[in-house]
């Protein structure tokens, strides 16, 4: 694949778990990867594998002034965009007396509003390309798990805000879809399964396992492939029946 044929894609979150699936399943399949986080060092780590087609950029995507490099980045580095992932996110956990408003502002910051803001600076090199957002989601969105208040808020507005930008954007060209995770093996996952014991999300999910990353880089490839090119405005469960 020459390097004009490439597709460029954006993972913010790239460096570590599910993002870091996301990011190695596309850039094994020979694609231009740009990733986002915080810490570089497992940013750096991802780019040493892929030394030809991944590359990074350490940024906070709740601080507007970084988050505005990320897409002009991708346009320089990679020439064009053809998917965003919007794979950063952040769980705090606790029942609703146990919660700040801190917790609530930092996970309404991160899990919607930078996602937001990245849909709407990516609109025109997406329209180019008749590209697609793929938002990284959870079944807290839907399911109603004590403890997940600040978070699972922020999921069910990303879904919403998933659909009502499909139907804005579908005119361009532009799918915006979902990719809905249950309980996954990661650091920040890891939270949850370790505060409810990993027993009671297997026998929540009918295939009796918990999820691992690349349970859901694959079905993120899909949705942005153009296999999936007929499909927008979904949020698309990768939970193993979870919320079933």
């Amino acid at each position: 694949m020459s390097a004009k044929e490439q597709k460029g894609i954006i993972v913010t979150g790239g460096g570590t778990g599910i993002g870091r699936a996301i990011t190695e399943t596309f850039a094994a399949a020979g694609m231009l990867v740009l990733i986002t986080g915080r810490r570089e060092a497992p940013l750096k780590e991802v780019c040493e594998k892929y030394p030809e087609n991944v590359f990074h950029l350490v940024a906070d995507i709740t601080d507007s002034t970084q988050r505005n490099r990320i897409v002009p980045l991708a346009k320089e580095r990679m020439g064009r965009l053809d998917t965003l992932v919007n794979n950063a996110g952040l769980l705090r956990m606790g029942n609703l007396v146990d919660s700040t408003d801190e917790d609530f502002e930092d996970c309404w910051a991160t899990n919607l509003v930078a996602p937001a803001g990245l849909m709407r600076d990516a609109v025109p090199l997406l329209a180019e390309s008749k590209g697609s957002i793929v938002n990284i989601s959870s079944v807290t969105g839907r399911a109603h798990i004590p403890g997940t208040g600040a978070y699972g808020s922020t999921k069910a507005a990303l879904h919403h805000l998933t659909t009502i930008c499909a139907i804005e954007l579908g005119p361009l060209g532009i799918r915006v879809n979902a990719v809905s995770p249950g309980a996954t093996r990661t650091d920040m996952g890891g939270v949850a399964i370790d505060a409810f014991g990993e027993r009671a999300f297997e026998q929540m999910t009918p295939l009796q396992r918990v999820g691992i990353p690349s349970d859901i880089a694959k079905a993120v490839f899909y949705v942005a492939s153009e296999d999936a090119g007929w499909v927008t405005g979904q949020v698309i469960e990768a939970s193993g029946g979870m919320s079933l």
